[in-house]
């Protein structure tokens, strides 16, 4: 009978822990999958972790239609936090106004329209990018990641591997969402995590950055976690 007791204690114990932890949600970016947070570690003792995956059902779906869909997988009945990485970042100032966060950590993210490059708002409004074939797409961000942002050849396996297992709808579908999005910076309070040599969504773009990594590209997930987790760490801990 001491032995179904002690049992029981523990199970509610473990209840009540599991329980008290607060979830992070973590949206990987446009032509990234859960593996792009391989390296992501957090104090397991007060959070669990919950990655969003996500795809684009169709034409002209719109960032806050996403949003909404992607918010039926989130539990508000206690504080979380949402991490987003680029696009994943730019779904997660969406999710948060159906779902209000505890915290929002954009990582090489935008706020809102005005935080994104010129050219974004040139294609926009001349938008040639709509008569591309979907098969290019694919091939166009495995050709250009190298160029662009550098240091992605330090996991060039791992980015082909993911940009290689997305749909080429997807891939054009992302692009056209993320031109059409309309949100503005607005006074909703984010943690930005921002990289230096960010050539895809520049750092000069972004007025308040909380945490500048010296070098950073648009790839740092993946290279430089170290330091973000050394970041996150002092982040979840206030």
């Amino acid at each position: 009978m001491r032995s179904l007791f002690t049992l029981l204690f523990i199970f509610s114990v473990l209840t009540l822990s599991a329980q008290n932890k607060k979830v992070i949600y973590c949206l990987p970016g446009q032509g990234a999958d859960s593996r792009q947070f391989a390296h992501l570690q957090v104090d397991t003792s007060g959070y669990e972790v919950q990655i969003l995956e996500y795809d684009i059902q169709f034409e002209g779906q719109t960032m806050t239609e996403l949003a909404y869909e992607l918010s039926k997988e989130i539990n508000d009945e206690q504080p979380f936090v949402l991490l987003g990485v680029s696009l994943g970042g730019m779904l997660c100032m969406e999710i948060n106004a159906i779902k209000q966060a505890e915290k929002i950590i954009l990582i090489s993210s935008a706020a809102g329209r005005e935080e994104l490059p010129g050219r974004y708002t040139i294609q926009r409004h001349t938008p040639l990018y709509q008569s591309i074939p979907e098969s290019a797409y694919v091939w166009g961000a495995s050709f250009l990641q190298p160029l662009v942002e550098p240091d992605s050849k330090k996991v060039s396996a791992l980015c082909h591997s993911m940009l290689s297992d997305k749909d080429p709808s997807y891939m054009k579908r992302s692009v056209e969402m993320i031109l059409e999005w309309d949100r503005s910076v607005d006074e909703t309070p984010v943690i930005h995590i921002h990289g230096s040599k960010d050539h895809t969504l520049p750092a000069r773009k972004i007025p308040h950055i909380n945490y500048l990594i010296d070098g950073g590209s648009h790839m740092m997930m993946l290279t430089r976690a170290d330091e973000i987790n050394r970041i996150l760490q002092e982040v979840l801990a206030d």
